[in-house]
């Protein structure tokens, strides 16, 4: 230990900044640290060609089914006023139309998940950027929170936009027709049925990228997860449908065709759909799919609370799971 007193260190040897002032600037509350993950997520993002090409899409497919039922509305209204009658609330369904954009959108949610929060979190294992984040006052949930928001900002952005344009559509050309006395609601509906899909999506996504350093290794096993589900759940549940109806034939009740909708709809996409279907009550029958008639016109809404459930398990499980794997240094065991 050094006795050099004090007035005998050399000041011309040492560094002195005359410019150096500390940081006077606003604080920011712990309320929106996470903001700051978010911003960096979503600017990283939007850069991205595959995202607008996703998005792009989307639109179009709004757009195509607001077409389809503007002219054959107006081909419904014709025919009326040629009989003299009147054009049926069933016929002009406008919660049947949002449904069929929003649930044919469901594989490109699925694209733009991967495209957005593939690496998400698998990127900064891999460059150990959880050094620097957690390094800073930010936490363990703040940096989760920042990341899970990032990608679902940008997943319900690509979902939110064309479906508010889509109720500005009908809520200007149809105000005349009663559009806010039959649909007061629809509002509210289409939005709690757009963020269905990205809130399940981007934990199911962000959950997968916290277990690799690779994004494409944590994308493939998210899309494995998904269409191994979609088909697992798809094939169950359509078996099911068939032996129901049998038993329907033979006078049996119609619970088990409600079950074997339920278990049909037992993936990602099916959660949305299903819910979608008993928000904006639409009768499944209306809707446009394949299979037999015979079939089809026996369907039933799925149960909404299994779904909710699951839904839940879907979002709980794969964050609960990513907030374990954020560490700042690899904790190595032997």
């Amino acid at each position: 230990m050094s006795t050099t007193p004090l007035g005998d260190i050399d000041t011309q040897n040492t560094i002195s900044d005359l410019t150096y002032r500390n940081y006077d600037g606003p604080l920011s509350n712990r309320t929106i640290r996470w903001w700051v993950v978010s911003l960096s997520v979503i600017r990283t993002n939007i850069k991205k060609p595959g995202l607008w090409i996703t998005a792009a899409i989307i639109l179009l497919i709004f757009i195509f089914n607001v077409l389809i039922f503007f002219i054959s509305n107006n081909v419904t209204k014709g025919l009326a006023n040629q009989s003299g009658g009147a054009v049926s609330e069933k016929i002009i369904n406008y919660g049947s139309v949002a449904y069929e954009a929003i649930t044919a959108t469901s594989l490109l949610i699925t694209i733009a998940a991967l495209i957005v929060g593939s690496g998400s979190i698998a990127a900064d294992n891999k460059a150990n950027a959880l050094l620097v984040y957690l390094s800073k006052p930010i936490s363990k949930g703040d940096y989760l929170l920042g990341k899970w928001m990032g990608v679902f900002i940008v997943l319900a952005g690509l979902l939110l936009t064309p479906t508010l344009l889509m109720w500005g559509f009908f809520a200007t050309t149809y105000a005349d027709d009663g559009f806010f006395k039959q649909e007061p609601f629809l509002l509210l509906k289409l939005i709690a049925c757009a963020l269905i899909s990205p809130v399940i999506t981007t934990s199911l996504v962000v959950g997968f990228s916290s277990f690799t350093k690779n994004a494409r290794l944590a994308g493939s096993l998210f899309a494995a997860f998904t269409f191994i589900l979609l088909t697992l759940s798809g094939t169950l549940g359509f078996l099911l449908f068939r032996q129901s109806t049998m038993d329907q034939d033979l006078g049996n009740g119609t619970a088990t065709v409600r079950r074997a909708a339920t278990l049909q709809n037992a993936s990602v996409s099916g959660i949305a759909s299903g819910l979608s279907m008993q928000i904006l009550k639409v009768d499944p029958t209306s809707v446009r799919a394949g299979g037999p008639r015979r079939l089809k016109e026996r369907s039933l809404a799925p149960y909404p609370i299994p779904l909710v459930l699951l839904g839940c398990l879907f979002i709980i499980v794969p964050v609960t799971l990513a907030r374990a794997r954020i560490r700042a240094v690899e904790v190595v065991s032997g």
